[in-house]
């Protein structure tokens, strides 16, 4: 990496923590009942209010889009596991994480497992804090009913102009969507292992290997 992996400090020892992923149906879900909870906003959802905890990102290109606004106008703390080392040394506020197994929850101080997404690697960040109890929101692993990608509209930079490059890129989301769904099942192995619960409160989602719960049941 060029430089020592952030080890996280156990903040959230033994608490439940709330990961916000970028589904479609994180707007079905009533947030106010998390705002004075320990959350995680994966990528643009750290714009949904500063009581976001913490912002997690892998993805170079989305760093590139929002960087100003974390940097001015978000106070809480940024981390990744991206490993490129022109980033890492460019954006020393950011704490960083070494890539670690490809799959699962990697116990080792300062290891990521990617999980081939930043929602499902963001697990991984809240075991590290020392959360014995995680709640997934909006990691619906498939597209709304009107072809949403993301809660938030999609990702603007990132739209084709064209009809066939568009329906290109949905094969490529549904293609996608499965292999995020298969490091879900390493996930749910690892944290049965540590100890961890993880419970799903995704009103609408694909992944079937932890429960599906209610959000006010997890309060």
């Amino acid at each position: 990496m060029g430089s020592s992996p952030w080890k996280a400090p156990r903040m959230w020892k033994g608490s439940t923590s709330y990961i916000l992923g970028g589904g479609p149906s994180l707007n079905l879900v009533d947030l106010s009942l998390i705002h004075d909870r320990r959350c995680i906003g994966v990528n643009n959802s750290f714009l949904l209010g500063p009581w976001v905890d913490v912002c997690w990102w892998g993805d170079m290109k989305w760093l590139m889009w929002h960087r100003k606004t974390l940097l001015f106008q978000y106070h809480g703390l940024v981390a990744s596991c991206n490993t490129n080392t022109g980033i890492i040394q460019r954006n020393s506020w950011v704490k960083f994480f070494r890539r670690g197994k490809p799959m699962g929850i990697d116990p080792r101080p300062g290891m990521i497992s990617w999980n081939r997404n930043s929602g499902c690697s963001a697990i991984n960040l809240a075991y590290h804090f020392g959360s014995t109890r995680i709640v997934l929101i909006g990691f619906d692993m498939q597209e709304g009913p009107s072809g949403e990608t993301h809660w938030h509209g999609g990702h603007a930079e990132a739209k084709v102009k064209y009809a066939r490059k568009q329906k290109m890129r949905k094969v490529k989301a549904r293609t996608l969507y499965e292999r995020f769904r298969q490091t879900t099942a390493f996930i749910a192995r690892d944290a049965g292992k540590l100890g961890v619960e993880i419970l799903n409160a995704s009103p609408v989602s694909t992944i079937d290997v932890f429960p599906k719960v209610k959000l006010e049941d997890t309060l």
